[in-house]
Order: structure tokens, then sequence, then C-alpha cells
């Protein structure tokens, strides 16, 4: 009867951690995302970020310092880039600002002046914004096991083309569901980011102060957010572009590739 007993407990305890723990589907993580960050995109109705992009060539460091203001469905973005040399010597290569109005999104650059984005390039330029981080995930995935990402347990997750081929992968942490990892594998080399140094702005919003990207397991840029301000006061008026004066063009940009004798 003892031996009994016991074997009915083992059967209960298994059925029940079997529910208790059993493995998440990814509409079950889709379900879970949505409850805690469904409501950002009605809650947040402007946007202000000032970051540092670095990109890291084989002798030379681009150095990207870049302006981000969003207002709704509005956005401006202007950056600056300095490159340096192996020498030590640097020079400001130019400065672009790229504006979404709300209906067109167009560039203004010194060299090619101000020209209008396709759609297609549209969608590409607020595909890589990052500030909205939790719209990222979409359908597709699935949920292949568990991962350490940087300590932090994770859910893996594998997303397939058509012919079963793995094209993209993402590791969500599982006890804030933030995405700690993703890899790219459609180019002819795996491009890899890593989301670091999460911090609630206002209290509330987790946003990722420092991106690491990798081609090949070599670091090949950096993303560092200095500031991160939500629902604070824009003015419409700079998502105009009125406020930009035109540059000297290829003539001023070209003064600092010559150096007087």
């Amino acid at each position: 009867m003892k031996n009994i007993s016991k074997l009915m407990f083992a059967v209960i305890t298994v059925i029940f951690f079997n529910v208790m723990y059993a493995e998440a589907t990814y509409e079950d993580i889709q379900k879970l995302m949505s409850e805690k960050y469904g409501s950002y995109s009605q809650e947040i109705k402007s946007m202000k970020i000032d970051q540092t992009m670095e990109m890291i060539d084989k002798k030379d460091k681009i150095l990207n310092k870049v302006l981000i203001f969003k207002k709704n469905d509005k956005m401006r973005m202007e950056m600056t880039t300095e490159i340096s040399g192996e020498d030590g010597e640097s020079m400001t290569a130019g400065n672009t600002i790229i504006i979404a109005d709300g209906e067109e999104m167009f560039m203004m650059n010194p060299l090619l002046g101000k020209i209008k984005i396709s759609s297609k390039d549209s969608k590409e330029y607020k595909n890589d914004d990052m500030s909205n981080w939790w719209n990222k995930y979409d359908d597709g995935y699935k949920v292949v096991g568990d991962e350490s990402v940087d300590g932090k347990l994770c859910y893996s997750l594998e997303k397939y083309n058509d012919n079963g081929k793995t094209i993209e992968k993402m590791y969500i942490q599982k006890d804030d569901l933030t995405i700690r990892k993703m890899v790219d594998l459609q180019e002819k080399d795996p491009v890899t980011m890593l989301f670091k140094d999460y911090k609630n702005v206002s209290g509330k919003y987790p946003m990722p102060y420092l991106i690491e990207m990798f081609n090949k397991e070599k670091l090949f840029s950096t993303i560092k957010m200095n500031s991160v301000e939500i629902n604070c006061e824009i003015d419409d008026a700079i998502f105009k572009g009125d406020d930009v004066k035109n540059s000297g063009g290829m003539n001023d940009l070209m003064k600092q590739f010559i150096k007087p004798e």
C-alpha cells in the first residue's frame, strides 16, 4: 500500500511540474509581451534620443553623433559623421538630416542636397530604429529551447524560410521579456546584435543603452545611448526642415581633405 501511495504521489508531482513548467510556445510569449508592452505605443507620444554610433574599420574609426526626435508618426534624425585615421587625425565628413513629416521622408546632405526617400527605403529606416524595440517582435518565430545570454536566461527563438532554413534567431530574457540578442543569417556573413545595459526610462520603459554588433564574431559597431527622454516637448516646426541651411556642398567638404602647403 505504501508503494502504491508513493507511486501515485510521484505521478501527481510529475503532472504538476509538466503543467506548471511546460515549454512555452511563441504564441504564449507574444501574449505575455502584448500584456506588458501593448500600451506603450499609445502611451509614448514623443521621444528624444542622443546617441553615439561607432563603426570600426580595419584602419579608420567612423563616429556618428546622432540626435533623434520622434513625435507620433513624425521623425527627425540629425547625424554628424567624424572619421579618425591611423595617424590620429580626424575630419568631419558632413552633416545629414533625415525628416519624416508624417506623409513622406526626405534627406538633406551637403553632397546630395535635399532628396526624397522612397517608400521602400523609408520602411528600412524605420525598421532599423531600435527606439521602439518592443515592436520588433513579429510572427513566424518558433521556440527551440532556452539559452543563456550574458548570464541572462532567455527563450531561444528561430525563424525559417520556405525551405526550412533558419534565417533569424532571437533571444528574449525570460523574466522581463526584453530582447538580449538577435542574429541575422540572411546575409553571407551572419550579423549578431547584443542588447545590453537596459534602463527604465521615466521609471517604466526599458531601453538598451548599449547595442553591440558583430560580424563573424568580430565587433564592428557599437551604439551608445547618452540620454533618452520620453513624452518630452518637441516643436512640430523641426519636422518641416525650414531651419536647415544649405551648406557649401562639395566645395566646403573638399576643404577638409586638402591641406594648405
